[in-house]
């Protein structure tokens, strides 16, 4: 009987694992770029909004998808203000929402 060293054991679990979740990866949604503007006019002003996560629902082909939001602080000039982030990579900027008294 063989010992499995460290990098066999760790490809082993991967497998195991990536066949273990094949099927909550199918029913993952990645939004694209159209899709994320329409919901960020969902969003509200990050500078009165308590909570720092907000949840959207986007409704594709009869399905409903729910996007997370959470606010970060920037550093804009010389003053750090809050801005909506989808999964800590897009940045919604408050030009990007729909202006609500327009």
């Amino acid at each position: 009987m063989s010992t499995l060293n460290n990098k066999q054991l760790h490809v082993a679990s991967r497998s195991r694992n990536a066949a273990s979740n094949k099927s909550s990866s199918e029913e993952k949604f990645m939004p694209n770029l159209k899709q994320l503007r329409e919901v960020a006019e969902q969003l509200p002003d990050p500078e009165v909004y308590v909570p720092h996560t907000f949840d959207c629902r986007l409704i594709l082909d009869g399905a409903v998808h729910p996007i997370k939001f959470s606010k970060q602080e920037i550093q804009r000039g010389s003053r750090l203000v809050g801005r909506w982030i989808y999964e800590g990579k897009v940045l919604i900027r408050n030009r990007d929402q729909k202006q609500k008294n327009s």
